[in-house]
């Protein structure tokens, strides 16, 4: 765009600053700028003024002032107003890149879990001296993931129960929704939430923690359309070596839908101690 005085176009502007003609039209509409009008052809030309006053929008909006925002601030004649409302954004966009930044922890986590299922699935490992937070579900599950919310982390992880080993030797299926609701506990692998697992912590919000001097800890496929065998034959085969004890943790992480039937991803968590 060429320098000139007056009588700017508006696709003058609209090239210049990269944006549509519909754009700087929106902004004549909503009164935070205000071109000049040729009565005789209808046509609109915004002086200098104007194109200084745009500037001074465009600059507003990079850094995501909405248009009400930049109405109050055009509204004010103190340049220690406008200090105050950027000091304002600078600190609500802090706010939103620790959610962003938060929520990017909580993908990369996840995704991890999903390389677990393409490449661990079925790979058994004993861990030494793991610790879980347990929580009563004692009146809906959001409540009970809200009250858990007061930690350090932003969401939880896939829902996860605590069975007893018993439950997962029967015939019974682990996830019927009877059984399940039995079982109402939630549990959060503490090592995913760094120190969340402190025990006054937990204690101060209705929790407590459990640790394990020794885990088998495994991800298996379960197919759905099935009477969950995988999980009896995992804990048939944990007791030929181990005393299972009596809490095992199951981690629902991803399902995969194939034409004939749905297939669960499960990661397993059996604690456990030596046969004598």
């Amino acid at each position: 765009m060429k320098f000139k005085l007056d009588n700017y176009k508006v696709g003058e502007l609209a090239e210049f600053y990269g944006v549509s003609v519909e754009t700087i039209r929106f902004y004549e509409k909503v009164g935070i700028v205000n071109p000049l009008r040729n009565e005789e052809n209808n046509y609109r030309s915004y002086s200098k003024e104007e194109v200084i006053s745009l500037d001074y929008i465009m600059k507003l909006r990079e850094m995501d002032f909405s248009i009400d925002e930049i109405k109050g601030i055009l509204k004010k004649d103190k340049l220690a107003d406008l200090y105050d409302a950027i000091g304002e954004k600078e600190e609500k966009i802090k706010e939103e890149i620790q959610v962003l930044e938060e929520k990017l922890s909580t993908l990369r986590t996840y995704k991890e879990k999903i390389n677990q299922c393409l490449h661990r699935t079925g790979k058994v490992e004993v861990i030494e001296d793991m610790s879980f937070v347990i929580k009563n579900i004692d009146s809906s599950l959001k409540k009970s993931l809200d009250a858990l919310k007061n930690w350090t982390f932003l969401e939880m992880p896939a829902f996860t129960i605590m069975a007893d080993p018993e439950l997962l030797a029967s015939d019974e299926s682990l996830l019927d929704r009877k059984n399940r609701s039995e079982q109402c506990e939630y549990v959060v692998l503490a090592e995913d939430y760094g120190n969340c697992y402190n025990e006054e912590k937990c204690k101060e919000r209705g929790a407590y923690c459990y640790r394990a001097s020794k885990v088998v800890h495994t991800v298996i496929s379960v197919h759905t359309n099935k009477e969950y065998k995988e999980f009896i034959d995992l804990y048939n085969s944990v007791k030929k070596k181990y005393n299972v004890l009596s809490t095992v943790f199951i981690k629902f992480l991803a399902m995969e839908t194939t034409r004939e039937d749905g297939i669960e991803f499960v990661e397993v968590w059996m604690p456990v101690e030596e046969k004598e």
